[in-house]
């Protein structure tokens, strides 16, 4: 199975109009590793964070996306997405 983020970059429309990008992996509060990719756009930037987790169970495949005029802003709309789909998870 492949993660959330690989299939959407796979797609040949995505992202067709950024101008930059930013790609890598993060820890998070809860200490579980995120890849994420930053698109810079002429008009805002586009965070996306994929908890994805290769044959561990529980399995969780999840992908936020954060929208602002500012980066640091996305990554932290997109950081609250995250927290918030991983407690109805753990629940």
């Amino acid at each position: 199975m492949e993660s959330k983020l690989d299939e959407l970059m796979d797609d040949e429309t995505f992202a067709v109009d950024a101008i930059s990008h930013d790609v890598g992996i993060m820890f998070t509060e809860h200490n579980y590793a995120v890849n994420y990719l930053i698109l810079e756009y002429a008009d805002r930037f586009d965070a996306y964070l994929n908890l994805y987790d290769e044959g561990e169970a529980p399995f969780r495949n999840i992908l936020v996306k954060g929208s602002s005029k500012s980066k640091e802003i996305a990554m932290s709309i997109a950081s609250r997405k995250l927290n918030n789909e991983y407690a109805k998870i753990n629940r």
